[in-house]
């Protein structure tokens, strides 16, 4: 069995889609609203090299992509989470992973909107 982490926990998303079940096409819109909003904050507050803001825009991310089933996208954020909290409370600089992370979490938003755009197709 693999190490990897997989892009979607289907139980716990398949869990939310019959909680949601008449509002769930709204559910996908606003959940892709709100990732890109925070990925956006990230980005632009590692440009600027704000540790604080990038932490807690990833915080959020990470929190919203776990309870929808979304493990890969959690765990990255969780990494960049981690790196930006080091720098906060004076640890080495690490800025370079920061940003190999945010690549690596683009990547993995373009992955979750296909999955969800397949989804919304089955609505």
């Amino acid at each position: 069995m693999s190490d990897e982490i997989v892009h979607i926990d289907r139980r716990v998303f398949s869990s939310i889609r019959e909680l949601l079940i008449a509002r769930f096409s709204d559910f996908i819109h606003e959940f892709l609203d709100s990732v890109a909003s925070n990925f956006e904050s990230a980005k632009s507050a590692a440009s600027e090299h704000n540790a604080h803001a990038v932490a807690n825009a990833v915080h959020s991310l990470k929190s919203s992509s776990a309870s929808v089933g979304f493990m890969r996208m959690s765990q990255i954020a969780k990494t960049i989470e981690a790196a930006a909290d080091s720098m906060d409370n004076g640890g080495a600089d690490e800025w370079a992973s920061v940003t190999a992370n945010l690549a690596a979490l683009e990547e993995e938003l373009q992955v979750v909107r296909r999955i969800l755009d397949q989804e919304a197709g089955k609505i």
